[in-house]
């Protein structure tokens, strides 16, 4: 893949990140901005229509923002109409099947590095519109929190173990957090491990401990991770961060000698938290804008510490190159994470023999590569539709998509 497209890949998939997973087929990345038509329009304006677990016909307008290609639509229960094995009616009954809920934290840096240039603007007011702009697209479809860092103008988080906004659903969050966006300024250095060991406290032993469903963590900065513990160690002017930035002086040889030692590089701390993120199943995202291609080494580590790896190469976190492309980028991930190919349900089915899936009032085969499973991590489990059927629904849309128990499984195509 070359660097234009990878750039355009990237962009493609932080769009994706904030809502619906991997809608860019087209473009020879998993994630774009707008579905394909049924009727042959590819210009991202629609999808298909909404997905309702209800079975009923939500069409092109009913599916949500049509910027997501089709929505899925809540759930609902009926009986009978199950189109059993045997070709007959064997009164299936329709079940609850949602899909997975999801709760992400954002982490933004708000260091004084902010304050440069971006643009027609700086980092911070990009960096804000961006973040309110993928807000507004996912508010309705997952719980997101903020913690901003540092709390202060130099190193500290603040007292306590909370967010700057805690998590809670999209549409009480996400006022709350564009007002503690714009009461806020750039300020103070880039404790990013702190951060991190903030998240992952609120998410496993804090409030947010309590939450059911996926957690994941997105890390937005412009810059390396400094603020190590106090004592703070002192460092080679190479591995200081104000002389790395190209902001120290040149009179001054190093500027993270004696008292300025919090400058330091604070690489491998930073790593042990998203490592710690990732034991406890919380997955981190790692975006990057002007500032950060310094430590893309330092970057590219915690991407793949935090499982979402962009590519085999570096870089391997999401770098954002220009102000347009941020926003794209955010609302790229944010999409991605609530799958509409996973669907949970509600009980554990009475019998696994008698389950089955139907898309558009289609049952979809178990068996195969492009078919369905059970994903027994969940309690009860999760419904996974695979493959080919679920790239399908995710770029094309579908109408319906429903589960139904009492009927036997379909094995083989009809």
């Amino acid at each position: 893949m070359n660097g234009n497209m990878r750039e355009m890949c990237a962009r493609s998939l932080f769009l994706t990140s904030l809502g619906l997973l991997g809608w860019a087929l087209a473009s020879g990345c998993s994630g774009s901005k707008g579905g394909t038509r049924n009727d042959g329009d590819t210009s991202g304006s629609g999808g298909a229509g909404g997905m309702t677990s209800s079975g009923t016909d939500s069409g092109g307008t009913a599916g949500g923002d049509p910027s997501l290609g089709g929505g899925f639509m809540g759930p609902g229960v009926s009986g009978g109409g199950g189109d059993g094995g045997d070709g007959g009616n064997c009164g299936g009954q329709q079940v609850d099947a949602q899909p997975r809920q999801v709760h992400l934290v954002l982490l933004l840096d708000r260091s004084e590095s902010m304050t440069k240039g971006w643009g027609e603007s700086d980092r911070w007011t990009m960096m804000k519109s961006a973040i309110g702009s993928a807000l507004d697209a996912i508010q309705d479809r997952m719980s997101v929190g903020l913690q901003l860092f540092p709390s202060d103008d130099h190193c500290g988080l603040g007292p306590g173990a909370g967010l700057s906004v805690a998590v809670a659903p999209g549409q009480t969050a996400v006022p709350a957090i564009k007002g503690q966006l714009d009461a806020t300024a750039p300020g103070g250095a880039t404790p990013t491990a702190d951060a991190l060991s903030r998240a992952l406290q609120y998410l496993t032993a804090g409030a947010g401990s309590a939450l059911e469903g996926d957690r994941y963590v997105l890390l937005a900065t412009d810059g390396g991770p400094n603020c190590g513990h106090d004592p703070a160690p002192s460092c080679a002017a190479a591995a200081c961060t104000t002389n790395i930035d190209g902001d120290c002086p040149m009179v001054v040889e190093n500027c993270c000698a004696g008292a300025a030692a919090d400058a330091c590089l604070d690489d491998a701390r930073t790593v042990q938290q998203v490592k710690d993120l990732s034991a406890a199943g919380i997955r981190t995202f790692v975006v990057g804008i002007p500032g950060t291609t310094a430590y893309a080494n330092v970057l590219d580590e915690l991407a793949v510490q935090g499982g979402t790896a962009t590519a085999e190469t570096s870089p391997r976190y999401f770098e954002v190159v220009d102000a347009a492309g941020l926003g794209e980028t955010l609302i790229s991930i944010t999409r991605d994470l609530v799958r509409s190919c996973e669907l949970a349900l509600q009980s554990e089915p009475p019998d696994r023999a008698k389950v089955n899936v139907f898309i558009d009032d289609e049952v979809l085969p178990k068996p195969g590569d492009d078919g369905w499973d059970y994903d027994d991590s969940t309690t009860p489990p999760t419904i996974v539709i695979k493959g080919a059927t679920c790239e399908h629904v995710k770029s094309v849309g579908a109408e319906s998509v429903r589960v139904e128990f009492g009927c036997p499984t379909v094995e083989e195509p009809r």
